[in-house]
């Protein structure tokens, strides 16, 4: 039987190799999350809210790729916990302005260090600088958000 390194060994396919390592992640990362109490598809909204301040939920969907409705649900359930307070917006009373507690900031400043902790332990050991690896990885992600842009966008 074949085990996941014959697999990544073997493979033609670069998506395999970006499986494995978001596979993997999220094996190391999902304790912490839960620890935090959030639940893994909650975790890159809130890291979103942490990197920018002025944006309100349709933004936060948008950039996070899901849909209204769940970002909505997500929010509720930080803003029940603590984590997050939400305003009417003033520009659209039918959007909320989000930002973080203080609780909310503890709980990201703690998922970060666990992500410098295990991307530190990832990088140690590989052939190619950091900041070129992320220079790169950047680029692949945004070709196939404009690929997908391109082939799919409504007309």
């Amino acid at each position: 039987m074949k085990k996941a390194e014959d697999v990544i060994e073997e493979t033609p396919f670069l998506i395999t190799h970006i499986i494995s390592i978001h596979k993997t992640h999220d094996i190391f990362l999902n304790k912490f999350i839960k620890e935090s109490g959030i639940k893994p598809s909650q975790y890159y909204m809130l890291l979103y809210l942490n990197e920018n301040k002025d944006f309100n939920q349709s933004e936060i969907a948008a950039c996070c790729l899901m849909d209204r409705c769940g970002v909505s649900r997500a929010f509720k359930e930080f803003e029940e916990k603590g984590i997050i307070t939400r305003e009417i917006s003033k520009e659209s009373k039918r959007e909320y302005d989000v930002s973080l507690t203080e609780k909310g900031q503890k709980i990201v400043d703690f998922l970060l260090s666990k992500e410098f902790e295990w991307e530190e332990e990832i990088c140690d050991n590989f052939d190619i600088d950091s900041d070129e690896l992320h220079r790169i990885m950047a680029q692949f992600s945004r070709l196939s958000v404009d690929f997908n842009k391109k082939r799919y966008s409504k007309k």
